[in-house]
């Protein structure tokens, strides 16, 4: 099992120094890949109720300078060796749309030309393209059709977005059967959360935490250390330490 966070990118912690000292302690104490979020902007009042946390409000806080997600993982990958970099998520509706999946694919792991209704490329040098492949594309999303559709397409893996551990569950045998119509085998990568870890979380109920995690398919966790409401980031690298330390070295197994 891989373990993963997030940066404090957003939010009175969202700074350089911060994301970078968050990015080396989180490389130092064996965690595969950091993530952060793309919204640049929030309107002044959101009247809508967001659906996927208990109070409706839409995390994280927009108060605060806000990091761009591209350019912090080029700053963030020039003081690193071996961490890795998530997007969670690239939104393509800023960017472009659906049909850009296709498009990076053909980019990123092929020499040939793309013509779509929406965009259209002649054969491009696009060099240099990325180590992996197949590049791991993560869909985070919810359990609808369409986007359990989308991923046994386009992605490697999927990080379910407002879904309870048993909403998760039920939908990968759906999630199975769509990957075998796209002539793919049931294999996915599954990016489910652990959830907020303190400095004096209890290490045995972690423990159980990540074991039915893996249960349901989990092929790596995401565990959030608290980086939200404070520019201090002291408490979450001690959660960090204390996490690696009392839990990961016993969860290699997994």
């Amino acid at each position: 099992m891989k373990f993963a966070t997030a940066l404090p990118w957003a939010g009175p912690a969202g700074t350089p120094g911060n994301v970078g000292a968050f990015a080396a302690t989180a490389e130092e104490l064996g965690f595969d890949h950091v993530k952060m979020g793309e919204h640049l902007v929030y309107p002044a009042v959101i009247a809508a109720p967001y659906p996927y946390t208990p109070d409706g409000r839409m995390p994280p806080s927009p108060s605060g300078q806000r990091l761009e997600m591209l350019t912090t993982f080029a700053f963030l990958a020039g003081q690193t060796t071996r961490l890795r970099f998530q997007p969670s998520v690239l939104l393509l509706a800023l960017r472009s749309m659906d049909e850009y999946l296709a498009a990076l694919r053909v980019l990123f792991e092929g020499e040939g030309e793309y013509h779509g209704r929406s965009i259209s490329f002649p054969p491009l040098i696009f060099e240099p393209k990325p180590v992996q492949r197949p590049m791991p594309i993560y869909l985070g999303s919810g359990a609808g059709q369409a986007s359990l559709r989308r991923i046994a397409r386009f992605g490697q893996g999927w990080t379910p977005i407002g879904l309870s551990a048993e909403e998760v569950a039920a939908a990968l045998p759906r999630l199975r059967d769509l990957l075998a119509a796209q002539n793919r085998d049931g294999r996915i990568g599954l990016e489910l959360s652990l959830g907020q870890v303190t400095v004096d979380a209890e290490p045995a109920d972690l423990l159980r935490r990540l074991e039915r995690l893996a249960a349901i398919g989990a092929t790596s966790v995401s565990v959030d250390f608290g980086i939200r409401s404070s520019p201090v980031i002291d408490d979450a690298l001690a959660a960090m330490r204390h996490f690696a330390d009392t839990v990961m070295t016993r969860a290699a197994g997994l």
